[in-house]
């Protein structure tokens, strides 16, 4: 079987961080640091016990407050702080500001209480909203670590190790760095880090697998029929289903692919006619029709990614959600999935999407699908084993949710040890969804060190005092957090120290 590959004369790019250096830090435990302090009718600053304490008192309008660091705009570099939101409104705005000149000229990242997000700038006193307000597809607690990250060509933005968008990199305006709130709010601020990062050094990977760009038709099903017509025709795979229901797929067998390595799979598909909100994409660890995972789109902007096994559908990672990222109108899309360690990263016209866990794979074939008298052409697809330092986002579990009242995992005797910090009440089996939810989290935050065959044991401090350790194996977690997903009632045995 011919396989169209350019494993010796295409690469595919990465990239080897070097030196991080901290050019401005400031924790708030310091009253001499050059921050505005004092009391008005519209605004108060002060701090105090670690805390920048920040407050806006009137209904309108928005306050600023600043310092000074100097970026080398030749560099990648990182803004990160902590930010409570006390109180006040819950839909304006407040975030950090950065790269700014004076109030006429900045750029600013906000968050909002009740959950969305906005990167926005001022120029010469005009207003332009780059990435207009979005909800938020992990929530905002109101307690966050707000990261803003230059790297190469693009901002990133994060919040609680999560990266909800990004957008094309500009210059700086200015080397003042601060925060702002929009109408009445209180905040509470920590920790605010400034970091230079490195321009990222180019390194090749030539563990491409497939690189097809349909010049023949060897590597994929053609025909014409009453239900399908496939077609490989001018550089395109053209795939047409003529009928209003069910689905079609065809796929392609990538035999050399590892699921014990990262990898990736890259293509671009366009909707040429066919009901907006019918289902196309992308499937892969495909064994049959009845065993596979998938990610669809759809016209109207939506995705979803789920796994077919034993002919039922299921889980469910990401049922059906909006994303602005996706092209309409019968425009052209750009799908990527990454497999890092135990999750996925998705991908789309290469802003990130989402997160779903890594199960393995049922197969090693990968092809493409689409329902419902749709016509799609696809432009090419690409896939190959990721390596090294790949440029990526581990999840803290300090700073993720539920996962911020846990400490850092150890490892002990072979076990991965994680310690809840603060007071709960007692549980047993019969409300062992609150305890599943805390293993799970501890599970996901220690994914880059627990190994299916270890155990994961966590410690609960509980409200009379005692303490108690319940522990299971990692691939149970594994299991539960699948059947979470599912929305499944799910009651187990637990060792129970």
């Amino acid at each position: 079987m011919k396989v169209f590959m350019l494993m010796l004369f295409i690469t595919a790019v990465f990239f080897l961080p070097a030196e991080i250096k901290i050019i401005f830090q400031d924790n708030f435990d310091n009253q001499d640091t050059g921050w505005a302090t004092g009391d008005s009718e519209d605004r108060f600053l002060k701090i105090e016990d670690g805390k920048y304490i920040f407050s806006h008192k009137r209904e309108e309008d928005s306050w600023f407050t600043w310092n000074s660091a100097d970026i080398d705009q030749q560099e990648n570099f990182s803004i990160k702080s902590n930010i409570t939101h006390i109180s006040g409104v819950d839909d304006y705005g407040y975030g950090i500001i950065w790269g700014m000149e004076d109030l006429e000229n900045y750029y600013s990242f906000n968050v909002s209480a009740n959950g969305y997000y906005r990167f926005a700038k001022e120029v010469d006193g005009n207003w332009y909203d780059i990435i207009a307000w979005t909800e938020n597809w992990f929530d905002i607690l109101g307690d966050d670590e707000i990261e803003i990250k230059r790297i190469e060509d693009r901002y990133e933005f994060y919040v609680n190790g999560y990266c909800l968008d990004t957008s094309s990199y500009e210059p700086l305006m200015g080397n003042r760095i601060g925060y702002v709130i929009y109408r009445n709010q209180l905040l509470h601020i920590d920790d605010l880090v400034v970091t230079q990062l490195p321009r990222y050094t180019e390194i090749t990977e030539s563990d491409l697998l497939l690189f097809d760009i349909f010049y023949d038709d060897e590597n994929w099903l053609t025909k014409d029929e009453e239900e399908i017509r496939l077609e490989v025709s001018n550089n395109k795979y053209i795939l047409d289903h003529k009928k209003e229901e069910g689905g079609w797929f065809t796929w392609h067998e990538i035999e050399d692919l590892n699921e014990n390595r990262d990898f990736f799979i890259e293509t671009e598909l366009q909707h040429i006619s066919g009901p907006a909100d019918k289902a196309f994409g992308i499937c892969w660890g495909l064994k049959d029709v009845d065993n596979m995972y998938f990610l669809f789109i759809s016209d109207d902007g939506y995705y979803k990614f789920a796994r077919y096994y034993e002919g039922e559908q299921g889980p469910i990672y990401i049922d059906w959600k909006h994303n602005p990222n996706i092209r309409t109108a019968n425009a052209t899309n750009k799908l990527e999935v990454r497999k890092i360690g135990r999750y996925y990263e998705i991908y789309c016209n290469d802003k990130f999407m989402d997160y779903a866990p890594y199960d393995g794979l049922l197969g090693k074939n990968l092809g493409f699908c689409l329902y419902g008298d749709t016509e799609v052409q696809v432009d090419y697809i690409k896939v190959g084993h990721l390596e090294g330092n790949y440029n990526y986002q581990s999840v803290d579990l300090t700073k993720s949710g539920l996962g911020k009242n846990f400490a850092a995992p150890e490892i002990r005797d072979g076990i991965v040890f994680v310690e809840y910090t603060q007071p709960v009440e007692d549980f047993n089996l019969e409300n062992s969804r609150f305890l599943f939810n805390m293993m799970a989290m501890g599970f996901r935050g220690g994914a880059h060190i627990a190994q299916p065959e270890q155990t994961i044991a966590v410690k609960f401090h509980l409200e009379n005092g005692q303490t108690r350790i319940y522990s299971t194996s990692n691939a149970f977690v594994q299991d539960f957090l699948n059947k979470l997903i599912t929305q499944q009632e799910f009651i187990a045995n637990l060792k129970i120290e």
